[in-house]
């Protein structure tokens, strides 16, 4: 009925919005993670260290303290309860962790690799794309599945950005808290439903998951 086309639509939108912008995040996360572990950069006082304290630290910023910002953006640039407005919302929120992971795991992978690609007469890009990118997939892995979490598990986004069109499934398990009761049975299994993706995920790549859990474990 009308409850179950909700869910469905509600879930489809996080699904979309939530993998969507944990790629997103993952990918710029990279290229500004790789950028900081391989190039020096001085921007006023911060160098490297500092630009990637300076990127960790947005992260710490309370989502509330924000919101307001994007609430009045978004009315004028008409992202108001869409996809695209949640998504972007989404990326910029979990970028710094990104950014702070992937330069981590960018940091272990060997620069002598990346060397002999120049000398061989790879470009800067291909090098990326061909060698650091693939070496530092437990990295891609980590910081995909960390932003897919928070953002299928983000609620006051969800609840100010978006109306009817484009409802995030954190709000349907919200609604089933009502002034009189809970309703537990279609609790029970909207949180399975709220797992599950990210578990599925995890399942699949797991040896990726492994293998970035004893990243460094050996070296000498």
């Amino acid at each position: 009925g009308t409850q179950s086309e909700a869910v469905k639509k509600a879930y489809t939108n996080s699904l979309t919005v939530g993998m969507g912008g944990a790629f997103f995040s993952t990918i710029f996360g990279a290229m500004a993670g790789y950028g900081l572990s391989r190039f020096k950069y001085k921007v006023l006082w911060m160098g490297n260290d500092g630009l990637a304290f300076w990127f960790v630290s947005q992260r710490m910023l309370p989502p509330v303290a924000v919101v307001l910002a994007y609430l009045l953006l978004y009315r004028d640039l008409k992202l108001l309860d869409t996809q695209v407005g949640m998504g972007l919302a989404y990326v910029t929120f979990n970028l710094p962790l990104a950014v702070w992971i992937m330069r981590d795991f960018f940091a272990q992978v060997p620069r002598e690799i990346e060397e002999s690609a120049a000398i061989d007469g790879a470009s800067p890009w291909r090098i990326f794309w061909r060698i650091a990118m693939p070496l530092a997939v437990p990295g891609l892995v980590a910081s995909f599945l960390l932003s897919l979490i928070f953002n299928f598990n983000e609620y006051l986004f969800a609840i100010i950005l978006t109306a009817t069109k484009s409802t995030m499934f954190p709000i349907m398990l919200a609604s089933q808290f009502t002034g009189d009761s809970i309703r537990f049975w279609i609790l029970s299994v909207l949180a399975l439903m709220n797992i599950l993706p990210a578990m599925l995920i995890s399942l699949v790549l797991e040896r990726y998951i492994v293998q970035g859990l004893f990243a460094g474990a050996v070296k000498s």
